[in-house]
């Protein structure tokens, strides 16, 4: 019995963290449009994002030839 309570709170705690992902993640996109309908994206965001992924590839790509 007691296992079969700790695979049912097992199985509503995954749903539980789906949720919040989920609602986190509508959340973040209803603030990137709420940001662009007030022309607050613009190119300076742009670049620091894609200045963002530069560095993040260059971090990784080290990471990658560190560990060889």
């Amino acid at each position: 019995m007691k296992k079969v309570a700790n695979s049912v709170l097992a199985r509503y705690l995954a749903v539980l963290i789906a949720v919040i992902a989920g609602s986190l993640c509508i959340i973040s996109l209803a603030g990137i449009l709420l940001a662009s309908a007030v022309n607050v994206y613009d190119d300076s965001l742009d670049s620091a994002v894609a200045n963002g992924q530069k560095n993040l590839l260059n971090l990784y790509s080290r990471y990658i030839f560190e560990e060889m």
